[in-house]
């Protein structure tokens, strides 16, 4: 048996089925959870219904399904059926950037959220022919900008008329699949990073289950007593790809089925301390204090903060927020290059990055990709086991980010201190 996320997702299935996989709240606090043992089989049937459909190993498979339980099974609905999931935060799946995005991923496959107040599903409703038989889940799509576009799902939360909702055609299937072949070397997911040359559209970051594994050991080794972990984002932010669930964590992030937008569920799962730890960006931390107004934190255990700009302001807002306080410098392309506890007390330099971790080799470089002397600025480079495996279809992009003796250039500028 290949040594893949599966493989290690079952481990983790087999040790505590009974523990929780996944929590979600809404903005009202409502909450909904699914098990691992629960979270497996669904995604298992899922898996089963997408190759059934037609879904093949290796293939890329489009989803602009916002944060909630459908989505994460859905996501690793499509890992299990030996395949690559592409999500796209659904505000963002729109016109030329989805299009753009079907064709970077060579995608036949989407699934979408089918209800009135999303986006994608007003753009391309009129473009899908739902399919006989299919208990209104699946669709013919005909499109000219985005043509190898073949097959939808239209993913539904309510029932109506004789459509079923996605979860309970789930619960309803019987057959299962999973496939535990997949080398380590293969991709299994992808992280939507923005294109600066194209602004309306997305470089796609593929990283490969080597890397995943990677990542998830660093941080169970960084935080042996963690049991769960907060991510307000979809892995399209790179931050919320599952290394806290291949740890047997609890993942908690906010249900966006009916808001798209995670800030103000966030405020109130923080408010009502819900959340223990989380990794946020600063911009997290910002409308979190905004919003709770009144002096009632630390509101958690921990917080890892990264994903732009940190200055000592910044860091006083975290500590008003959570007791323990890390920093992060990270990419779409290498999650968690630093990652540092700022103790208490002590006073925080602007712009400060964190110490480099112990799977990271860092330097930094100048414009003819020679190392500069310490204390210099320069170009970012990395060598690491959690970095990213390609570009998909960027195959200048490719050549570009990379030395000839395989440092990544991260494009970000920094010195070493």
């Amino acid at each position: 048996m290949a040594n893949n996320i599966l493989v290690i997702l079952k481990q983790k299935v087999d040790e505590h089925p009974d523990k929780e996989a996944v929590v979600t709240y809404d903005a009202k606090l409502v909450r909904k959870a699914l098990t691992f043992q629960e979270f497996w089989t669904l995604g298992a049937r899922c898996a089963s219904l997408l190759k059934e459909h037609g879904m093949k190993r290796y293939d890329n498979v489009l989803i602009t399904v916002p944060l909630c339980l459908e989505y994460y099974v859905i996501s690793f609905g499509i890992m299990m059926a030996g395949g690559v999931p592409v999500p796209m935060k659904k505000l963002q799946a729109q016109g030329k950037a989805l299009a753009e995005t079907v064709r970077l991923a060579e995608t036949a496959m989407a699934l979408f959220q089918a209800e009135d107040q999303d986006t994608t599903w007003d753009l391309l409703r009129h473009d899908i022919q739902v399919q006989k038989g299919t208990n209104n889940l699946v669709g013919s799509v005909q499109r000219s900008d985005m043509p190898l576009l073949k097959t939808a799902f239209l993913v539904r939360r309510r029932s109506a008329g004789n459509a079923q909702s996605f979860m309970d055609i789930l619960k309803s299937r019987q057959d299962e699949y999973v496939d535990l072949e997949l080398s380590p070397a293969d991709g299994c997911c992808t992280v939507l990073s923005m294109n600066l040359e194209k602004m309306w559209c997305f470089k796609i970051v593929e990283i490969s289950h080597r890397a995943l594994m990677n990542m998830a050991r660093n941080w169970a080794k960084k935080f042996p007593e963690a049991e769960s972990l907060y991510f307000p984002y979809p892995w399209y932010a790179g931050l919320g790809i599952p290394y806290d669930t291949l740890c047997g964590w609890t993942r908690i992030m906010p249900d966006q089925w009916e808001t798209g937008e995670h800030l103000d569920i966030q405020a109130t799962m923080v408010g009502a301390y819900k959340v223990v730890n989380a990794v946020v960006g600063p911009q997290d931390v910002n409308h979190m204090l905004d919003t709770l107004k009144e002096e009632r934190g630390p509101y958690m255990d921990t917080l890892v903060v990264g994903g732009g700009v940190l200055t000592e302001d910044i860091i006083a807002r975290c500590r008003k927020v959570a007791k323990n306080v890390y920093v992060t410098y990270s990419t779409s392309e290498c999650l968690y290059m630093t990652l540092q506890n700022i103790e208490k007390g002590a006073k925080f330099e602007n712009f400060y990055a964190g110490k480099v971790e112990d799977n990271i080799q860092l330097k930094i470089l100048d414009k003819q990709h020679e190392e500069v002397p310490v204390g210099e600025v320069g170009q970012i480079a990395v060598k690491s086991n959690t970095l990213y495996t390609r570009y998909l279809r960027e195959p200048v992009m490719n050549r570009q980010a990379w030395t000839r003796d395989g440092w990544y250039l991260t494009n970000d500028a920094g010195y070493i201190r």
